[in-house]
C-alpha cells in the first residue's frame, strides 16, 4: 500500500514539472511572438519614413530643376531683349517675343518693353518710307526736268534745223525766181520790158521764156 502511494506521488510530480515545462514554453512563444511583432512594426515605420524621405527628395529635385529651367528662360528672354533693343530688326523683335511667352508667369515688365521695341520698329519703318517717297519723288522731279530740257532742246534743234532748211531752200529758189521774172513782150518785138514801153500789144512772160525766144532786155527799161 504505501509503495503505490509512493508512485502516485512521484507521478504527480512528473505531471506537474511536465506543465509548468509546457507553460514556460508558452509564455516563451508568446513574448517571442510579441518581439517579433513591435519588430516588424519599427521595420514598417522605418521603410515608411524612408519612402517620404525619398518622396520628399524627389519633389525638391523636381523644384530645383523647374526653378533652374525657369531662370534659363528669364535670361534668355532678357537676353533676346537687350540685343532687340540695341539693334530693333523685326527678326530680333519675334525672337525676344517666342522667349517671353515661353515664360509662365510674371512678364508683364518684359512685355512693356517688347511693346517699347515694337514702337521702335514701326517709327524707325515710317522714317526709312518717308525717305523712300522723298527719294522717288526727287527722281520723278529730276526725270521731268531732264525730259523738259531734252524737250526744250529738240524743239531748238528742230527749229535751227527748220530755220537753216528755209534759207538753203531760198538760197537755191533765188536763181529761179531769176529766171522766173515776169517780163512784157509783144508779138514780133525783139525785146522784153519790165512794162509796157511804147505802142503795141504787151502780154506778160517769164524771164525764161523771153531769153529762149531770142529776145533781149531792153534798154529802156534796164537801162543799158
Amino acid at each position: 500500500m504505501k509503495k503505490l502511494v509512493a508512485l502516485f506521488l512521484v507521478a504527480g510530480s512528473l505531471l506537474s514539472g511536465c506543465g509548468a515545462t509546457t507553460s514556460t514554453t508558452q509564455s516563451t512563444s508568446s513574448a517571442q511572438a510579441s518581439s517579433s511583432s513591435t519588430a516588424i512594426s519599427e521595420s514598417t515605420a522605418d521603410s515608411s519614413k524612408e519612402q517620404e524621405q525619398i518622396e520628399k527628395k524627389k519633389e525638391e529635385e523636381k523644384q530645383k530643376a523647374e526653378k533652374a529651367a525657369l531662370e534659363k528662360k528669364v535670361t534668355e528672354a532678357e537676353s533676346a531683349l537687350s540685343q532687340a533693343e540695341a539693334n530693333p530688326t523685326k527678326e530680333n523683335y519675334a525672337t525676344a517675343s517666342a522667349a517671353i511667352q515661353a515664360l509662365p508667369e510674371n512678364k508683364q515688365e518684359l512685355t512693356n518693353r517688347l511693346a517699347a521695341i515694337d514702337s521702335t520698329i514701326k517709327a524707325k519703318e515710317a522714317e526709312e518710307e518717308r525717305k523712300k517717297q522723298e527719294e522717288i519723288a526727287r527722281q520723278q522731279a529730276e526725270q521731268a526736268q531732264q525730259e523738259a530740257i531734252a524737250q526744250q532742246q529738240a524743239e531748238q534743234a528742230r527749229q535751227q534745223a527748220a530755220a537753216e532748211q528755209a534759207s538753203q531752200q531760198a538760197q537755191a529758189a533765188a536763181p529761179e525766181q531769176n529766171n522766173e521774172q515776169t517780163v512784157y513782150v509783144t508779138p514780133t518785138g525783139s525785146k522784153y520790158h519790165t512794162h509796157k514801153c511804147g505802142n503795141g500789144t504787151y502780154t506778160p512772160a517769164t524771164l525764161s521764156e523771153a531769153q529762149a525766144r531770142g529776145l533781149t532786155p531792153c534798154s529802156k527799161c534796164y537801162g543799158n
